[in-house]
């Protein structure tokens, strides 16, 4: 998809809000927004503050740009590397779900259809949650039929 497709970028609200409030945690360690902001107003970066917390998007993801933030710029290419890797690794758990509950041959489908999906790969390059989300998901599944409830739980 890297090849295809652009990297992750602030063009739509979401996206911008994003990497807003991962750049304001990397730099100021706070969940902010940095200014005044209205609900679906693109985030704004390298903003003045005053940098209130807020609880307007799931922090995780944030903290994910966050960690990957060691420049100037946002790392758009460092967090579409670290996408793909977790929907590879996505791809992985969801063969190993299926092979532990309906055998090998689901699994195979089941593991190619999330490796393939369009929707699933779209998703690896865009500035959203919803690669992070959708590992954690399947990953709390794997453990739990595994009745590893606190890795599960964590």
């Amino acid at each position: 998809m890297l090849l295809w497709f652009p990297l992750p970028n602030m063009e739509g609200v979401d996206e911008s809000e994003y990497i807003a409030l991962g750049q304001n945690l990397r730099l100021h360690n706070t969940f902010s927004f940095g200014a005044p902001h209205l609900w679906g107003q693109h985030g704004a970066l390298n903003a003045t503050g005053p940098f209130v917390p807020t609880a307007a998007r799931p922090p995780l993801y944030s903290l994910l740009i966050a960690t990957l933030w060691w420049g100037d710029a946002p790392p758009f290419l460092a967090l579409a590397l670290a996408q793909v890797g977790l929907g590879a690794l996505t791809a992985l758990l969801v063969y190993l779900v299926a092979l532990r509950a309906l055998g090998l041959p689901v699994a195979i489908v089941a593991g190619l259809g999330m490796a393939l999906a369009p929707e699933s790969a779209a998703y690896v390059v865009s500035a959203l949650t919803e690669t992070l989300y959708t590992f954690l998901l399947i990953a709390f599944l794997l453990l739990w039929g595994k009745k590893q409830g606190l890795l599960a739980g964590l």
